[in-house]
């Protein structure tokens, strides 16, 4: 299996080392991080506030008081910054740590999801043979073939699966996003029908005619084979040169959300028989530069498994006409 490569850059690098250190040591969170971010700047503070303590360190430490006398001005307003500048470096690095990978439930809702996909054709399976044994009846090759591959259903069941595997990636960080899973069907180049979507009670309130325009978004994935990721559809919309995304109306213009558009590539017939779409109903939530691969390693995995079922959905076209 291929996984993903790299995507953190310079600045995701440094976060993940600083987090690690922090999180694995005791004394750097718990001692050195509040004498820095509490006790030096107060006891600086201290120094040109109170004469007694100035004194002290004059006599104890006169190196010190030297310094502290002759950068006054500076050292003043470093003891303001500097504080502000540590918590807002944690912060970065909190954010970046947060919004790169995948944590645990969204890994354990892809095995789970993936689990259920075979376990709905494993199921077929099962009652057809149970059938076959318990009634000692052979309905022929064919018969048989036509009863357990269900392939229609079964591509269904793939995109449910990746509607739920979306959900769980938004819980976290985003729980009130509302997110759709569309699988439009292509014939002759174009998109055809929409026959498969959830939620179930959101039907797709996009035309097939805008679907089909050579800027839409679907039309982009399926000419060029590859994944599209539109972060704001309210500023692709605006684009002049470029533009990968067609709005249905005046108010869609004036919306944001955020898109995914996945070619189904059929390597053997070297064809797109679908485009898969994934709409959140706000901008921002899809990160183009820093988890496409994530996105493309994720969706792959289902792609493999609709070529499956389209390949069955082939053979039994091909059976039919015989």
């Amino acid at each position: 299996m291929k996984y993903p490569k790299n995507q953190k850059g310079t600045l995701n690098y440094i976060a993940f080392r600083c987090y690690k250190i922090w999180s694995s040591s005791f004394w750097i969170r718990w001692v050195l991080a509040p004498i820095a971010t509490g006790v030096l700047p107060a006891l600086t503070f201290a120094y040109y506030k109170f004469s007694a303590i100035s004194d002290y360190v004059h006599k104890e430490a006169s190196w010190l008081s030297n310094w502290l006398d002759s950068d006054a001005f500076f050292i003043l307003i470093a003891i303001f910054i500097y504080p502000t500048a540590l918590l807002a470096f944690a912060r970065f690095v909190v954010n970046r740590v947060n919004s790169t990978g995948v944590n645990q439930d969204v890994l354990l809702s892809l095995v789970a999801t993936l689990d259920q996909i075979v376990g709905c054709k494993a199921e077929r399976f099962g009652k057809y043979a149970a059938e076959l044994k318990n009634n000692g009846k052979n309905d022929g090759i064919e018969n048989t073939f036509e009863v357990i591959t269900q392939p229609i259903t079964q591509i269904a069941e793939i995109t449910r699966g990746i509607y739920t595997l979306f959900n769980t990636l938004m819980a976290e960080r985003r729980p009130r996003v509302l997110v759709k899973v569309v699988l439009a069907v292509v014939k002759d180049k174009k998109i055809s029908e929409l026959p498969i979507y959830f939620p179930q009670d959101e039907q797709p309130g996009t035309s097939i005619q805008i679907l089909n325009h050579p800027n839409s978004t679907m039309m982009t994935a399926l000419n060029t084979k590859k994944m599209v990721i539109i972060e704001s559809t309210r500023k692709e919309s605006r684009k002049k040169i470029g533009r990968k995304f067609v709005a249905s109306d005046e108010e869609d213009q004036d919306s944001d959300c955020s898109l995914i558009c996945f070619p189904i590539r059929h390597k053997f017939t070297n064809t797109v028989p679908f485009i898969l779409s994934i709409h959140c109903d706000e901008g921002g939530i899809f990160n183009k530069n820093e988890h496409s691969q994530l996105y493309e390693h994720l969706l792959g995995r289902f792609e493999s498994r609709i070529c499956l079922e389209y390949s069955l959905m082939l053979i039994k076209e091909e059976v039919s006409k015989t």
